[in-house]
């Protein structure tokens, strides 16, 4: 499918997100399946195999941190696999806006010839929009929480009425952090794609690049994981419903009912993972090309060199620089006396 580059509005952009995803779906849902599944298998592995127990470390200020960093460590591993997709995702769409044919083989082959480039830029947005607000403000917490329990020691229901105040505050923080730094780089990943640049001029490049559309971002970053979000709701509820109503009589063992749980939860959750997954690279790669066509004229520029007219264009201006020198001696050979 060929599509006219041309200035978009956010509603545009939100449309031919979904042409573009539907247009190659299982394509889109292969490339966003795989970080999915590699989560699931590994949740799964641990329920069934492993059998890992979540230390009980000493709770600081009423936080477990065994089971904290256990969370935490499980929630980056799918982002880094998951944004580690989104190259693929860039690359299908920007050959689908060439009219070009994609496959979920080729999309991920392409990635591959460049590894070492798509390893760094997906470690570095990975650090940058994850891991820096997340050291940052949990220091910050553990430094102002530390402080406040001294001042307040003769006072702990003080203290068990601030430490809530605190936590809810200083997530707020991560979380908007985190929000306005993705606005900023992550237009980086198509523009690492498209533009065969390094990727610390990759990063500096998309700093302005997203000037004018980072509310946009946020918002279709919002998106996704509300729908994701009211999905999960939805088959919770049901597979609840489902299995206490199934399971009854000899199966009605608390144990039987957890696995059973536990492993239709974590499989419902790949799949709407899968689902929701293409919806914002696709629509970062095209706010992508839509600040180029606004700022660059992105569109001129690809009908010009669709056109053959850059190709062109050295020639015409080497041939008109030997011209000058042959006019002029012509016409200099002309007024000398004969």
């Amino acid at each position: 499918m060929t599509l006219a580059l041309r200035p978009m509005s956010l509603g545009e952009i939100l449309d031919r997100t979904f042409q573009i995803y539907r247009s190659r779906f299982w394509v889109f849902v292969g490339i966003a399946a795989l970080p999915a599944v590699a989560l699931m298998c590994l949740q799964i592995a641990n329920l069934f195999w492993w059998k890992l127990r979540v230390p009980t470390l000493v709770p600081i200020l009423g936080i477990n941190f065994g089971y904290f960093a256990y969370t935490i460590g499980q929630y980056h591993f799918y982002l880094f696999l998951l944004i580690l997709g989104w190259a693929g995702s860039a690359r299908a769409v920007t050959e689908l806006q060439l009219g070009n044919k994609v496959s979920l083989h080729s999309a991920y082959a392409a990635c591959l010839r460049r590894w070492r480039g798509w390893l760094g830029i997906t470690a570095l947005l990975w650090l940058i929009v994850l891991i820096i607000p997340e050291v940052v403000l949990t220091g910050l917490f553990i430094g102002i929480a530390y402080v406040s329990s001294e001042v307040a020691k003769s006072s702990a229901s003080t203290m068990e009425a601030l430490l809530p105040i605190l936590t809810g505050l200083f997530i707020l923080a991560g979380c908007a952090l985190s929000i306005r730094l993705g606005a900023v780089f992550l237009l980086a990943i198509p523009a690492w794609w498209t533009e065969q640049a390094g990727v610390r001029m990759i990063l500096w490049r998309v700093r302005s690049l997203s000037q004018g559309c980072r509310w946009k971002l946020i918002f279709a970053r919002f998106m996704p994981a509300l729908i994701g979000l009211v999905l999960n709701w939805a088959m919770s509820f049901t597979i609840r419903f489902v299995v206490f109503s199934v399971a009854r009589g000899s199966f009605n063992g608390w144990l039987f009912r957890y696995y059973v749980l536990s492993s239709t939860f974590l499989f419902s959750a790949a799949v709407i993972a899968s689902l929701v997954g293409p919806i914002f690279p696709i629509a970062i790669t095209l706010f992508y090309y839509d600040q180029r066509i606004r700022k660059e004229g992105y569109d001129i520029e690809h009908m010009m060199a669709a056109a053959g007219l850059t190709a062109d264009a050295v020639p015409v201006a080497a041939a008109a620089e030997n011209a000058i020198p042959m006019s002029t001696d012509s016409a200099g050979a002309e007024v000398q006396p004969g």
